[in-house]
């Protein structure tokens, strides 16, 4: 069975995307990614922009979500695989078990997608600058590393604003369960979006104005 490794929003208010945005932006301006991680950030940024790309465009055409944002999506998810539900990384093709439980299933990839976008209620979304497409990001796996004062690694994971030596690592290992002495090895979404940019020049992040 697939493991969803969403950390769980504590149950507390949820932090608005006016007082996160600070951080956002400053980590862009800031961060680098981690010289062992350009290669397989390179890789997956190639198949987004090259082979996937027209897949992600009919998803960004129904939903109005750019193509960018849900392909580092669902890298993180199920290192793109598009048999796969955008919402948990489970297959397409069974009901959901783990969060978010009971969906599906589906065809194809375009309706789960779909699905997973209205769930969220991103589907439809007019502001997709960068401080929107981090808070969705983070808020999509959950604030539990917030909490924690950790730099999410679903954002930041292969770059120099999660792990050391520059900044502290730990990751959720399965549902609720913490360990602060391991570092996600995937690349976080922003890490790999930073090399899309290199990549594919269509890809324009704007900052708030």
């Amino acid at each position: 069975m697939t493991l969803s490794l969403k950390a769980p929003i504590a149950k507390a208010k949820l932090p608005s995307v006016e007082s996160l945005a600070p951080g956002y932006i400053k980590s862009w301006q800031t961060m680098q990614v981690r010289s062992r991680s350009i290669a397989e950030a390179d890789k997956y940024a190639k198949l987004m922009s090259r082979t996937y790309k027209t897949t992600l465009m009919r998803v960004q055409a129904a939903s109005n979500v750019p193509w960018w944002w849900i392909g580092c999506a669902l890298y993180r998810e199920s290192n793109l695989n598009f048999s796969t539900y955008l919402g948990n990384g489970q297959t397409l093709y069974k009901v959901t078990t783990i969060v978010p439980k009971g969906r599906g299933p589906w065809n194809n990839f375009d309706e789960g997608a779909i699905d997973a976008l209205k769930y969220q209620r991103y589907y439809g979304a007019k502001n997709w600058d960068l401080v929107a497409a981090c808070y969705r990001w983070e808020r999509f796996n959950g604030f539990g590393y917030r909490w924690r004062g950790i730099n999410t690694p679903y954002l930041y994971a292969g770059s120099t604003a999660y792990g050391p030596p520059e900044a502290r690592g730990g990751l959720f290992v399965s549902d609720g369960k913490f360990n602060g002495n391991e570092v996600d090895k995937r690349l976080g979404t922003v890490t790999l979006l930073k090399r899309l940019i290199q990549i594919d020049r269509s890809v324009i992040i704007t900052l708030p104005t």
